[in-house]
């Protein structure tokens, strides 16, 4: 079967679309313009948001870095990757809502469900292969 491993990550075609989406959600982030000229409140506080949101790429990216090769003992920090994620999002969209849309497993399904399919195929042809030239 299937190395756990790859099962933390692609678990699923719900796991798969919680880790899209929520890397829609940081990179529609990062999209938005920002105005390093306007010293407002209001735009320090947008600036603020874009910088933790790379933070939380960065962790995101070591986090399932990590997870895929030391299977389960990551799971709980991309958990908090995720909800950390999520409340950002929703920050900003409460700061800017005509800029971040809402990100949706809805308006997604489609090429999510064949991302995830795809994804599970990829890995297990690897792990046969890897398998039979193990062994």
């Amino acid at each position: 079967g299937m190395p756990s491993a790859g099962m933390v990550l692609l678990h699923g075609r719900r796991h798969f679309s919680i880790l899209v989406l929520t890397w829609m959600m940081l990179k529609r982030i990062s999209k938005v313009a920002i105005d390093y000229s306007d010293r407002s409140p209001e735009n320090l506080r947008w600036q603020e948001v874009n910088v933790a949101a790379r933070a939380l790429w960065v962790g995101y990216v070591g986090g399932l870095v990590c997870a895929f090769f030391l299977s389960r003992t990551y799971v709980v920090v991309l958990y908090l990757h995720i909800a950390l994620v999520v409340a950002l999002f929703q920050m900003g969209r409460q700061m800017k809502p005509n800029d971040l849309p809402a990100v949706t497993m809805k308006q997604h399904f489609g090429r999510l469900l064949v991302g995830a399919i795809v994804s599970l195929v990829v890995l297990g042809v690897v792990t046969k292969v890897l398998l039979i030239l193990a062994g």
